[in-house]
């Protein structure tokens, strides 16, 4: 009896271990996207990796982890600095297309107008707020079960993630674009609200004389890939129809918040989605390609083998 209580807790803590290490995980890959100092992010990253090597390294699936992981922070960490090269803000490209899309009209000023009530936080603000946020945890907690799941998956989800990030990240550097928030300072934009800084009375992104807050950027906005990674949740859990009806409930939530809450421009998310969508093609491609360049068994060698083993 006592071997077996013994096993059962050795079992018990083993789980309890690896559930705190991929929280630990998941902690490190929102933390990467707030004022996190470097030092703290290279220490963590090594830590939880290290971990998870000492308890999952026999599973073979340790490394494709540790890419993901190591390639997010570090998007992290060069998305923090685009907005410092010195290049000009372009706004009015976003504004103009906007208003020709939607015959003149502004989504988020017309949104804005009817149902935001600056100063009385509603249940829709607060809605809204979590949409938005949760943008920082739902794509990497779909990652973890993925890997932990289905690792054939995981390749394509994650490898997806990180091509649309970069996409993102390259843009952001040569094209800085203001959100709806920023964009009257940049174009003649009507003022919007930025419903999450209203609600929480917060705002990491602000910017002006001593309001800017290190490791974050306001000018990265297109494309959006608040909208780009919730598409990939989308194309991740589409085989199943319960879990596609969610994601694509989820999508259409997070399209209108952003919107509603003055973070991008319809424009923006549509050039998300597209970035998305092309991101998930290209895995696929490379996947298949990478699968046919893969040496065939030649049949001569299928006949010597069965000879060999009729022998």
């Amino acid at each position: 009896m006592s071997l077996v209580s013994r096993a059962g807790f050795k079992h018990a803590a083993g789980s309890l271990m690896r559930v705190t290490v991929l929280l630990g995980s998941l902690f490190t890959l929102v933390f990467a996207r707030g004022n996190a100092p470097i030092e703290l992010l290279i220490a963590l990253v090594a830590v939880v990796l290290a971990a998870l090597y000492l308890l999952d390294h026999k599973s073979g699936r340790v490394g494709l982890w540790a890419a993901y992981l190591v390639g997010f922070v570090l998007f992290a960490l060069l998305r923090s600095v685009a907005d410092e090269t010195g290049v000009p803000i372009r706004s009015e490209y976003v504004v103009k297309a906007e208003r020709w899309l939607f015959g003149g009209t502004l989504p988020t000023d017309w949104l804005q107008q009817r149902l935001y009530d600056a100063g009385s936080n509603g249940v829709l603000d607060v809605f809204v707020v979590a949409v938005i946020f949760s943008y920082y945890v739902a794509p990497h907690l779909v990652a973890l079960v993925l890997w932990r799941r289905n690792l054939a998956a995981f390749r394509r989800y994650g490898a997806a993630v990180l091509l649309t990030v970069y996409v993102g990240l390259v843009v952001s550097f040569v094209l800085p674009t203001a959100p709806p928030w920023l964009a009257d300072r940049y174009t003649d934009a009507p003022v919007v609200h930025r419903v999450s800084a209203d609600v929480l009375n917060w705002n990491a992104e602000s910017v002006g004389p001593g309001s800017v807050t290190p490791g974050t950027n306001p000018f990265a906005a297109m494309p959006s890939l608040h909208l780009a990674l919730t598409v990939l949740i989308v194309f991740a859990l589409w085989r199943r129809p319960f879990l596609r009806t969610l994601a694509l409930l989820y999508a259409a939530s997070m399209a209108f918040a952003l919107t509603y809450g003055g973070e991008h421009y319809v424009v923006d998310e549509l050039a998300g989605a597209a970035t998305a969508a092309l991101a998930w093609l290209v895995v696929k491609k490379v996947r298949l390609a990478r699968t046919a360049r893969a040496p065939a068994r030649s049949p001569a060698v299928s006949t010597v083998a069965s000879a060999s083993t009729a022998d």
